[in-house]
């Protein structure tokens, strides 16, 4: 009898010890941050929804840690706690689902690509103008019958008629968009459009610009024609 009241309590012990290591209190973190309509106007009564999605092999895990909204100043914070971290490390990313004041019930945007379990601020402009100031090097060996597209994705945003010189400044054009990173086309002889001269078609594209977005300021992106040949 005295072994096996000595075995029960120790059974109880270790299933006490194995709870405490796998079900210790979870920690709180705290994410704040500003919403913005333009650089300058904030915006208030923004719906926020946090959710931490966990992507398996034949699964998807959605837990929602907290609701918020934002204030007169645009300015927003919470505190959660994943209800899964205190079980085990799963892998992760931390999603901010954003809705608009006239609908303020539907969720449109999201801020995604967030590491859960750290305390952080998100600040995010919703309407960004970048200002991009294009340069070119490089092309004195385009002429008159020259033509430079620039694009963003698949939509036309200039085009310019040689000839061009190795410093020729292009006119600056503003982005409005929402959008982490911008991906500048530009291509000599894309296509012939209407009034503009006569381009070389056997050109062919020449290559992209990538360039991270800095919302609410300025950024230089330099092309260089030296192989449009």
């Amino acid at each position: 009898m005295k072994t096996f009241i000595y075995l029960l309590g120790l059974s109880f012990l270790l299933i006490s010890c194995k709870k405490d290591e796998n079900e210790r209190e979870p920690n709180t973190y705290t994410i704040e941050g500003r919403y913005l309509q333009d650089c300058n106007t904030p915006w208030e009564n923004i719906n926020l929804r946090f959710r931490i999605i966990r992507l398996y092999t034949f699964s998807v895990e959605v837990n929602v840690v907290g609701y918020t909204s934002t204030d007169e100043n645009g300015y927003y914070r919470i505190e959660y706690q994943d209800p899964r971290e205190f079980k085990r490390a799963d892998p992760g990313e931390l999603q901010i689902d954003f809705s608009y004041p006239t609908n303020p019930d539907q969720y449109y945007g999201v801020v995604e690509d967030l590491v859960p379990h750290k305390n952080l601020t998100v600040d995010y402009v919703t309407q960004p103008n970048d200002t991009a100031f294009f340069r070119t090097i490089g092309g004195g060996n385009l002429t008159s019958s020259d033509t430079l597209y620039i694009s963003h994705e698949d939509y036309l945003i200039r085009s310019f008629v040689g000839p061009f010189d190795d410093n020729t400044p292009i006119d600056t054009f503003i982005y409005n968009s929402n959008f982490g990173r911008q991906k500048i086309n530009w291509a000599i002889g894309w296509e012939n459009i209407g009034v503009k001269r006569e381009t070389n078609v056997n050109y062919g594209n020449y290559g992209s610009w990538r360039y991270e977005r800095n919302i609410c300021s300025s950024v230089e992106i330099l092309i260089d024609l030296s192989n449009a040949k």
